[in-house]
């Protein structure tokens, strides 16, 4: 009896997960979100009475661009299919610590969360009250600890932030 009750719960929790993510896409933009390339984005910052301004460009296949200024300072990171650069405070180039590998599993995240073509899961984690609303959360793990959590409306798709666990080593 006990394994049919868990194939009956399993079955439950895949046809409620499918049911948020096919909201949350359409609150992205249904077919046109799922078929979009790449997205730019830009915003200004203030860091006390320091300015700045912030640009990212990603596409679907990992890509990403993301340049800030605040103030005299610049920093320019880029994520490539296959390594990851980032300026210094000075301007000098250096390889980001990880080759951009988190830069690109963000950015596979952000155009879908059930990014199976990258090697990743999607679960359905118990929902979590934020700013007074309940959120489902969609937990996207790639290979290792690393989780990126995204808060959803499960009954408009809307979404609220995303929370990214990286770095972490599993305990052993």
């Amino acid at each position: 009896m006990a394994p049919i009750l868990a194939l009956a719960v399993s079955a439950a929790g895949a046809e409620e997960l499918h049911g948020v993510l096919e909201k949350y896409i359409a609150w992205r933009g249904g077919s046109a979100f799922e078929a979009m390339e790449s997205f730019h984005e830009r915003g200004e910052l203030r860091l006390g009475n320091t300015g700045g301004r912030f640009e990212r460009w990603s596409a679907r296949d990992g890509r990403m661009r993301r340049e800030l200024t605040l103030g005299p300072i610049t920093n320019v990171e880029v994520a490539t299919a296959t390594g990851g650069w980032t300026s210094n405070a000075s301007g000098q180039v250096d390889d980001l610590p990880d080759d951009g590998l988190s830069d690109r599993r963000e950015t596979l995240v952000a155009f879908k969360p059930d990014a199976r073509r990258a090697g990743a899961t999607l679960s359905l984690l118990p929902a979590e009250r934020r700013e007074g609303k309940t959120w489902a959360v969609l937990r996207v793990r790639f290979t290792g600890p690393d989780t990126y959590d995204l808060f959803v409306s499960a009954s408009t798709g809307e979404l609220f932030g995303q929370r990214i666990t990286e770095d972490r080593t599993p305990a052993s």
